[in-house]
């Protein structure tokens, strides 16, 4: 006989990295359903922009291109903000899984069995996450924004053109 003991089961490191898969799947699917929103209102903004122009045969209020111009820019700036938000969190997801004692790390933030490495990664880490938390509210933000615009455009073209 042998005097190996053996290897432990480790159950919670693999619940733990599905759990990790899992939050990450959501994740992704939360910044393609943000992009999708966007995206989507803003190519309803250029269809209304289109008819507003084939159903009145002239120009356009100022007033009225103002609002479309800037739910325009709110809508791109929702989808830019959600690619920006994929590729920090992506980076975040990197440096979590590239980093050696990670777990250790995160529980015992001054222990000195961190390197200097593991200090960065973990370092790294939080900000990319942080980053992306951001962009995503930012994302959100300007989705409401471009709302808010497209309500005002609406206001002000059922009173320039139904006059």
């Amino acid at each position: 006989m042998s005097n190996v003991k053996p290897k432990p089961r480790t159950y919670n490191s693999f619940y733990a990295q599905v759990s990790k898969e899992a939050m990450h799947n959501k994740s992704i699917a939360t910044l393609k359903a943000l992009l999708l929103i966007n995206a989507g209102a803003a190519v309803a903004i250029l269809s209304f922009l289109s008819s507003l122009i084939t159903k009145h045969n002239q120009s356009i209020n100022i007033n009225c291109f103002i609002y479309i111009l800037t739910s325009l820019v709110m809508f791109t700036s929702g989808v830019l903000s959600t690619a920006i938000n994929y590729k920090f969190s992506e980076l975040a997801q990197y440096y979590s899984s590239k980093k050696n004692d990670f777990k250790l790390a995160k529980k015992f933030p001054k222990a000195a069995i961190m390197d200097s490495k593991s200090r960065r990664y973990v370092k790294l880490y939080n900000f990319f996450t942080i980053i992306s938390l951001i962009t995503f509210i930012l994302g959100i933000i300007y989705f409401i924004l471009g709302i808010y615009q497209y309500l005002l455009l609406t206001i002000n073209t059922t009173y320039y053109y139904t006059t």
